[in-house]
């Protein structure tokens, strides 16, 4: 079988670098090939060269692939007919490179990705794999989203618990919805987590070090690990955050203004810091004393995986498939999301018992060796696609 994955990506964040994972976990049963449509992220595909599957990119020469939305109407309405020309190359190079590979299954990550198999008559017999790694909370989900879901997938890979309940909850009907698990290799993670390759990490000698590491964008939530902070300094507890992750999104950057603004409001400046992308992330999680991700949505976060693997304590917010990965009391603690207060008393908690916040990391660890490996995670991959094959020839004989 000849697989492809196809999306639109923008940036590289956990998501994407799981989905290079699998596909070189899945070459070593099909033939799988990388189509990305405008080539945007530098660091996506410098992953793809080093994993050496084939990759396409359909439409390199688009100078500007995302409609902005800050402007007059007439200008809006001009870029979204110039986007619309995009798709339409997107969608006709697609088909073509399609044909020539003699591919037989597709499977995507996002709505924007999927939408080019909606009503093209080009790409109607390719089996199509949709693998949801968003939340999917009924109020995300639109009608356009709910009709391609159920008439344009043959199954759908749901990352979390979460997830698949809340597809089957707004009426997603048609498809099998699977659980397939984002998938871990503590080994990797463990033999990664040793030279910092990217710097020093700041402010070293205040602790504990706690280390959020997410995509900088609001619903990662790095405002409310601020303002956890601050709730930690109000009770003389000191600390040193480093917020560690990719800026290069558009509405990133304003909202790296926010939070230095906000720093400085809250006299965190030389407590809060932005340490980038950091290739080196496995070693800067080693060096950690606690791990938060405050997010307002996840699907199955990986940074929550990795730094479980390395058994490191950690806090998260309860939501998505965070669940899935964090058992409250027992791999970590769990909060509910825009809770800065609970954020920091959790933190505190982990902070002073050390002995019953090691022993929940390590119980972490245990579960990500075992639910969570990647032959586990290969094995439930190719199980949904078999069952996309079997949904299409069934559509076909009736």
């Amino acid at each position: 079988m000849r697989i492809a994955y196809f999306d639109f990506v923008v940036h590289f964040g956990g998501a994407q670098k799981a989905t290079v994972q699998i596909a070189e976990r899945l070459a070593r049963h099909h033939e799988v090939h990388m189509i990305d449509a405008f080539g945007t992220s530098a660091l996506y595909h410098a992953a793809l060269r080093r994993s050496n599957l084939p990759t396409h990119v359909l439409a390199p020469e688009v100078p500007r692939p995302y409609v902005g939305m800050r402007h007059s109407r007439i200008r809006r309405m001009a870029g979204f007919a110039r986007h619309a020309v995009d798709m339409l190359a997107v969608q006709r190079r697609l088909a073509a490179l399609a044909r020539r590979i003699r591919l037989d299954l597709v499977w995507t990550n996002g709505i924007k990705g999927l939408l080019q198999f909606g009503p093209s008559t080009r790409l109607q017999d390719l089996i199509v794999a949709y693998y949801m790694h968003g939340e999917y909370a009924p109020r995300m989900v639109t009608p356009l989203a709910r009709w391609l879901l159920s008439r344009r997938t043959d199954v759908l890979m749901a990352v979390s618990t979460a997830t698949a309940a809340n597809v089957r909850r707004v009426g997603v009907s048609g498809p099998e919805v699977r659980v397939v698990y984002n998938p871990i290799d503590v080994a990797a993670m463990l033999g990664r987590s040793g030279q910092l390759s990217g710097g020093e990490l700041p402010q070293q000698g205040r602790r504990p070090w706690i280390l959020m590491p997410a995509t900088l964008l609001p619903g990662k939530g790095q405002t409310h690990a601020i303002k956890a902070m601050a709730c930690l300094a109000a009770r003389r507890m000191g600390g040193t955050l480093w917020l560690a992750g990719d800026a290069t999104a558009t509405e990133a950057r304003t909202y790296v203004r926010t939070l230095r603004e906000q720093m400085a409001s809250l006299g965190l400046t030389d407590s809060v810091f932005f340490l980038g992308w950091r290739a080196d992330l496995p070693a800067v999680m080693a060096r950690a004393d606690i791990v938060i991700l405050p997010s307002l949505t996840e699907g199955l976060p990986l940074a929550i995986m990795e730094s479980l693997a390395l058994a490191k304590p950690v806090v998260a917010s309860d939501v998505g498939g965070i669940g899935d990965l964090v058992l409250h009391e027992q791999t970590g603690l769990l909060v509910p999301p825009s809770a800065p207060e609970a954020l920091a008393e959790a933190i505190a908690r982990m902070a002073g018992d050390p002995v019953v916040a090691g022993r929940m990391a390590l119980a972490g660890q245990k579960r990500m060796q075992t639910v969570f490996s990647p032959d586990r995670h290969t094995q439930r991959m190719l199980e949904a696609f078999d069952a996309a094959a079997g949904h299409r020839r069934r559509r076909k004989e009736r």
